[in-house]
């Protein structure tokens, strides 16, 4: 049977975000896992994804139980009978044909964007913290205060940080 394949596709470019959800989850923590489940060589680079990117538990659940595993078929045995369904959806998501090199910068642009999505979640709770502790009329020592003033500032010095680096080229020493 012959594939049609997209304009992507033919290229060989991979999208640079996820296109849709596999069901009523998150879109960029499926296309995460999706991208490391069908393809176990980019497992030595994803040194930044951390179980605290995934906001669905059961993305979380999946994405911890493949760290401990080598194998689909070992993921398989040790997650819960109700993640095995989800398991095989995103082993069977369509994903566009590419190589290794394109697979490891589209993955490295996932954790990136999980990861500003992550600092900005964090800066949103603190702020709210800051705002309902003005409005309830908490009194807060200037120690206190001076700290829940300056984690916003670090946390968007690292959302400016992060966002830098997006634009920088992915230098590779497999490159030619």
């Amino acid at each position: 049977a012959s594939m049609i394949r997209t304009r992507t596709e033919k290229s060989g470019r991979v999208p640079s975000r996820p296109s849709s959800a596999t069901h009523a989850g998150d879109p960029w923590e499926e296309y995460c896992l999706a991208v490391l489940l069908q393809h176990p060589e980019l497992r030595d680079r994803i040194e930044n994804l951390l179980p605290d990117h995934f906001e669905r538990s059961e993305n979380r659940e999946l994405f911890v139980a493949w760290l401990k595993v080598v194998r689909i078929d070992e993921l398989r045995e040790v997650i819960d009978e109700d993640l095995k369904e989800y398991l095989e959806t995103l082993l069977r998501k369509p994903l566009p044909i590419a190589d290794e090199l394109a697979w490891e910068r589209d993955l490295t642009r996932t954790i990136s964007h999980l990861e500003e999505r992550k600092l900005k979640m964090q800066n949103e709770f603190v702020t709210s913290q800051i705002v309902s502790s003005i409005k309830d009329g908490d009194v807060l020592d200037s120690t206190v205060l001076d700290t829940l003033q300056e984690k916003p500032l670090e946390i968007n010095a690292e959302l400016v940080k992060r966002m830098q680096k997006r634009t920088e080229p992915i230098i590779s020493d497999r490159e030619e």
